[in-house]
């Protein structure tokens, strides 16, 4: 036993050493980046992009671990949520400018929302996958490193609170399959969807601090990091299908447009449809709190299945396209709800009434 417990003090500060050292070196890659901000100074475009590419990821880091200290203070999932909502303010800033613009000149709604249903389908198509697949590789690299020969679980689940953010993203995504039948996203539209963003933060504020979930090694850690991650992803979209949409139209009136609302012409409301159906079919899959890479791979097959059909296609069936894929996304949503119907109650449950204390190192799913 003592020696058990004098290995584990040893990995526990050889792993202390490497976060210090991990620490340091986000924050040194990351300072270059804010002195050339703040300095106003001006590279030329290839080492601009070196410099600033290195300064987001060291902050994308110190922010992984800033989120990680907060949960000593505050429930893991509001840790989560803070860390996804400052992960998605660049795309705030960006759709906020377009559409402030579109107050004084129409030209810009378009792009307001174009940038808004670009990145919602990147997160969901890209993200979600994308942290599986790492999830995957670094599991099967650990079992291969101690010859481990039996069964891979390939899948990356979420800790039973989070189905708070699965169920306010499963009730936004039906609130939005009814924003392509508008012709403008009204005040009323922003009221439910910062209502819903709203009720999502009171739901995760009300669960008590924990433990971080520190880098350690092993796999349990590599485990722990993926639901991280995707929890982080999941809230990002929760941020940018409720609170982001939901400002949109409060911007456009304030920097003058119409009380109507941020007029949507055609093409994005195809592409709201396409988008809402995305989410649907993600969710769906969320069901049982869980993403396999086989999951996975249907996400990142059918989004980059937009660009094909989009090359092989003429521009004359772009429309159906756009379309077609929707309802493509909208049936296989269907089939999956059914194929996982037990789980509607129980997560349904957690979502909207369950204590958010009383799901901390809860996970079985009942």
């Amino acid at each position: 036993m003592s020696t058990r417990a004098g290995s584990l003090k040893v990995m526990t500060t050889e792993n202390r050493r490497r976060q210090f050292t991990a620490f340091i070196g986000a924050l040194v890659i990351t300072t270059p980046a804010l002195f050339l901000r703040v300095s106003g100074t001006h590279l030329d475009d290839i080492p601009a992009a070196v410099v600033f590419g290195l300064g987001i990821v060291g902050a994308a880091f110190l922010l992984t671990w800033a989120a990680e200290a907060l949960e000593l203070d505050v429930s893991r999932g509001l840790a989560i949520g803070v860390l996804a909502l400052i992960a998605v303010l660049p795309e705030y800033a960006v759709d906020f400018t377009f559409a402030y613009k579109a107050g004084n000149n129409l030209d810009y709604a378009p792009l307001a929302l174009a940038n808004m249903t670009g990145s919602n389908r990147l997160l969901i198509g890209i993200g979600w996958p994308l942290v599986v697949f790492i999830g995957a590789w670094k599991l099967r690299k650990i079992a291969r490193r101690q010859d481990y020969s039996g069964l891979i679980d390939t899948e990356v689940k979420l800790a039973r609170p989070q189905a708070i953010e699965i169920v306010i993203l499963a009730m936004a995504t039906i609130y939005s399959l009814s924003l392509p039948l508008k012709n403008h996203i009204t005040p009323y539209d922003a009221v439910i969807l910062i209502g819903l963003y709203f009720f999502y933060v009171t739901r995760i504020w009300r669960a008590p601090a924990g433990e971080p979930e520190l880098l350690v090694a092993g796999l349990f850690a590599y485990r722990l990091k993926s639901s991280a991650g995707l929890g982080v992803l999941v809230s990002s979209k929760v941020n940018q299908w409720t609170l982001l949409v939901g400002c949109l139209p409060l911007v456009f009136i304030i920097a003058g447009g119409a009380m109507s609302g941020l007029p949507v012409d055609v093409r994005q409301r195809e592409e709201l449809f396409l988008t809402a159906a995305q989410s649907a079919f993600a969710v769906a899959i969320l069901m049982n709190r869980s993403l396999s890479v086989k999951e996975a791979w249907w996400l990142l097959g059918l989004f980059l299945s937009q660009f094909v059909l989009g090359v092989i296609l003429p521009p004359s069936l772009a429309e159906w396209e756009r379309i077609g894929v929707g309802i493509f996304y909208l049936v296989l949503a269907g089939g999956v709800l059914i194929n996982q119907r037990r789980f509607l109650g129980p997560i349904l449950r957690d979502g909207l009434r369950t204590p958010a204390g009383e799901m901390i190192g809860s996970d079985e799913r009942n």
